[in-house]
């Protein structure tokens, strides 16, 4: 996935994430887990080094993981306790592998990484879709399509219940904006 460097060491400097912490990572080239401070923003995992008491992150994010279209799992069997991993489609054989210092560590990140993607949300949306359409026998998305779709932003206000003035409003930060999308 491409995405502008600069805009991502500006989104990385967030002060909202939703999640963050230590654990021990080992990336696809490592041999070794090395200590590293994980922010979860969206559905993008930043990692820092640590500083000399191994809390704080220094000010630049080391790396990025985009996470979509990955899998993500614990490892049952693996050379340290309370492992998961995170595997991409594209390249089976480059595994990113996390260490916490407890099986509930472990087991809140894999969740909070799993609900971060956008296929957990798109599945999410499903279910929810064919419940409404079993209780009220109609597609919900249905009455978005039809009325005012030659004007997104009456769509739009439609479906978030907003009046559509404030819908026009203008932007004042960007990369939020955009990274949203991602």
């Amino acid at each position: 996935m491409r995405f502008n460097e600069k805009e991502m060491k500006h989104f990385s400097k967030q002060k909202k994430w939703d999640k963050e912490g230590k654990l021990l990572y080992k990336g696809p080239k490592s041999q070794s887990y090395k200590d590293r401070w994980f922010r979860l923003i969206g559905n993008i995992l930043f990692y820092y080094k640590t500083n000399e008491q191994g809390t704080q992150p220094e000010s630049e994010a080391s790396g990025v993981l985009i996470l979509e279209r990955c899998r993500i799992q614990h490892q049952p069997i693996a050379d340290r306790p309370f492992v998961f991993t995170i595997a991409f489609p594209d390249d089976r054989e480059k595994q990113h592998y996390f260490s916490g210092s407890s099986e509930k560590q472990c087991e809140d990140w894999i969740k909070m990484l799993r609900k971060a993607s956008y296929e957990e949300l798109r599945c999410t949306m499903t279910i929810l879709k064919a419940k409404i359409l079993k209780a009220k026998n109609q597609d919900p998305m249905m009455a978005f399509s039809h009325r005012s779709s030659h004007n997104p932003v009456s769509t739009r206000a439609q479906f978030l219940n907003v009046p559509e003035n404030r819908m026009n409003r203008k932007v004042r930060s960007v990369p939020e904006l955009r990274l949203d999308l991602i």
